[in-house]
């Protein structure tokens, strides 16, 4: 019902009454297009303090529109979100002119439950009021979250050897090149299982299987935490570790060393794998094929001459 109007006959009384009634009945078609919108609508002061808000509105966050006039809007949003959205009201308010700013936020429920929402706010400095215009992205956001997952899942099956579950050649260039670009200082380490077809041919692949998955799991236990590991294909490995002295790389060279060649058990058969190995340290501006050709000579150089000393014995 329209508001009950005193009037006392006047000219200024009757312009009196019809501007409020024509205030009075603007009020009610904005509230009514505001219950057939299908957006979620919300109107703020200042302050973040709800003065109107839809059906759907409520439909969504859960309860009846007369739930929510009167409170701060920051109840219904995450703590990670509301924040968020105080900066960025403030920002528009302090700025003096009407504004618009699109964002994505966390929402709360009345059950409890997080929901995800678009919003595009305006603000009207004329009004001093915010106008925000909400549409739940939940679906789109679980489903874009999934998407994610599963790309850096294929992602990660692309730079990681199936085998022995260690990065793999891939992830290997790939830091390689990044060393390259930064200039790094790093040191590589070349390192393959000397007579490995031998295993495969005199036990089986099952057994040299396991010999790789076991090789690549002791060297694991060896690495520091910027190292990496890597299977390069067949029985080849290669270790980068970047900056460390001297010193440090020599302990830690002895330790791969010793965990390379510590004898493993499969399928009841005990295996003493020999690895050869050769480590450079890289010079600068040099390029990945320079490097790596150095630690492979290295490597070789050492094959050789435990082969030597094996065919003399």
């Amino acid at each position: 019902m329209p508001p009950k109007l005193k009037t006392s006959g006047g000219i200024s009384d009757v312009l009196t009454m019809e501007l409020e009634q024509e205030e009075y009945e603007r009020l009610v078609h904005r509230s009514r297009l505001m219950d057939l919108a299908q957006d979620i609508l919300i109107v703020l002061d200042t302050y973040g303090v709800i003065l109107d808000v839809n059906g759907a509105a409520a439909e969504m966050h859960g309860g009846v529109t007369a739930d929510y006039i009167g409170r701060n809007c920051a109840e219904f949003l995450h703590p990670s979100s509301a924040q968020q959205m105080i900066d960025a009201a403030m920002a528009m308010y302090l700025g003096g002119v009407d504004s618009t700013d699109t964002m994505e936020l966390k929402a709360i429920r009345h059950d409890g439950s997080t929901v995800y929402l678009q919003l595009r706010v305006s603000y009207s400095a004329k009004d001093m009021k915010f106008y925000v215009v909400e549409r739940d992205v939940t679906v789109e956001f679980q489903r874009t979250s999934e998407l994610i997952a599963m790309s850096e899942e294929l992602r990660m099956q692309s730079l990681t050897d199936p085998l022995t579950s260690i990065p793999n050649r891939g992830a290997f260039d790939s830091a390689m090149e990044m060393v390259q670009e930064m200039d790094a200082d790093a040191w590589l380490v070349m390192l393959d299982i000397d007579d490995f077809k031998a295993v495969n041919d005199t036990y089986g692949h099952v057994a040299g299987d396991g010999l790789l998955k076991a090789v690549a799991k002791n060297l694991s236990s060896a690495m520091g935490t910027d190292d990496l590991l890597a299977r390069l294909g067949g029985d080849e490995f290669a270790i980068i570790i970047p900056e460390i002295d001297e010193a440090k790389f020599e302990e830690r060279l002895e330790q791969i060393g010793r965990v390379a060649n510590q004898s493993v058990t499969i399928d009841q058969i005990e295996l003493k794998p020999h690895c050869s190995y050769g480590a450079t340290r890289r010079l600068p501006g040099e390029s990945m094929a320079s490097w790596l050709r150095r630690s492979d000579r290295m490597m070789y150089s050492q094959k050789q001459a435990r082969r030597e000393v094996t065919e003399a014995a």
